[in-house]
């Protein structure tokens, strides 16, 4: 069975660490990819939507930077 991988648009240790306390809790045995991504957003987001966008664009920019190292199942 090929291992779960999950690519985290983030090198923060603490955002990773909230990622893998989150898949230990549900039972998912998977490594976790960090990969630093701009947000395309301001370094101080104000608003909601803002934080929302900055976290969609962070998830898409993993994605595109993971495909040539992995076949992925999921993105942080």
């Amino acid at each position: 069975m090929n291992e779960t991988t999950i690519a985290v648009g983030t090198k923060s240790e603490q955002k990773i660490k909230y990622v893998e306390e989150t898949i230990e809790e549900i039972g998912l045995h998977a490594r976790i990819m960090p990969i630093e991504c701009e947000s395309k957003i301001s370094k101080q987001s104000i608003t909601e939507e803002e934080t929302k966008q900055g976290s969609i664009n962070r998830a898409k920019n993993a994605i595109k930077k993971s495909m040539h190292h992995h076949t992925l199942k999921g993105v942080v």
